[in-house]
């Protein structure tokens, strides 16, 4: 799993603990169990300085790494197949965004459920993908 990396996040992991103890020794992980969500990282690269929940429900770790932080969140979005759903996408990303501003290394892992269908059926000022561009992001 972490072969050629030394972080994966998972998202609607409900077997955490099955595959925790399937891996080797060096990898281990953090799970957010409300939202189902876990960081694995092999803890012979990567020293673990934090773990936390954004109200987003989104999982955050503060990793270093060659003698430089990095930060890592972890999210899981549902659809926005309507503009209510949309705009809850929305707010939980800019919690995100904000909170990573004054960071110098933030990755962001999740599973955003984007959808060029229902992209397409919000003006752009109401688009996921306008928020990512705004704050600097790729996706």
């Amino acid at each position: 799993m972490l072969k050629k990396c030394h972080v994966v996040a998972t998202q609607e992991n409900d077997k955490f603990e099955e595959i925790l103890n399937a891996l080797p020794k060096n990898i281990s992980a953090v799970y957010y169990q409300q939202n189902n969500i876990a960081i694995f990282y092999d803890n012979e690269k990567l020293e673990l300085l934090n773990s936390f929940y954004l109200k987003s429900k989104c999982l955050r770790c503060d990793f270093l790494i060659n003698n430089k932080l990095i930060n890592i969140y972890a999210s899981h979005l549902k659809s926005g197949e309507n503009l209510s759903s949309e705009m809850k996408r929305i707010s939980q990303l800019t919690e995100i965004f904000e909170d990573s501003l004054d960071l110098e290394n933030p990755i962001i892992l999740m599973d955003s459920n984007n959808s060029y269908l229902y992209k397409m059926e919000y003006e752009p000022e109401d688009r996921l993908s306008t928020l990512i561009e705004k704050y600097n992001f790729k996706n």
